[in-house]
């Protein structure tokens, strides 16, 4: 074998060994409490309050702030998060939802759902999101 051939196949052997071998990683930093995130986004968002507005920035910045009745799993199924258990009548119609108690609002008070209903629903100030909101809530 010539040594170009024997020089080619050491390369094609030892490439990948190497590429695989990943060398030494830098340590990674630990976590630190508090500081500015700073990220990256399409847009700015006109508000973080998920009422008053339906734009794709808002609800891209607010999924990660607040937490809503359910999440979806990984199999994309409904993961109950401020929703204790809920049934839903045979029409499809009427959905009940009895909420988790004891959660704590941002401020580390405690979460009273009739309070966001009120906000979400408040006469001539309602913010658009009210449209859709018509129901009957009960405490």
């Amino acid at each position: 074998m010539s040594d170009r051939r024997v020089a080619l196949v050491v390369l094609v052997v030892l490439t990948p060994i190497l590429m695989a071998s990943g060398g030494y990683a830098a340590p990674l930093d630990l976590p630190v409490h508090g500081g500015t995130l700073r990220v990256a986004h399409s847009g700015e968002p006109p508000t973080i309050d998920l009422h008053w507005t339906s734009g794709a920035p808002t609800q891209d910045v607010a999924i990660h702030i607040f937490e809503g009745l359910f999440a979806l799993s990984s199999q994309y199924e409904a993961k109950p998060m401020l929703v204790e258990r809920w049934t839903v009548s045979p029409d499809r119609r009427r959905y009940v939802f009895v909420l988790r108690r004891g959660v704590p609002s941002i401020t580390g008070a405690k979460w009273w759902p009739t309070t966001s209903w009120h906000r979400c629903s408040d006469g001539g100030r309602s913010p658009p999101a009210a449209a859709i909101s018509s129901g009957t809530l009960r405490a």
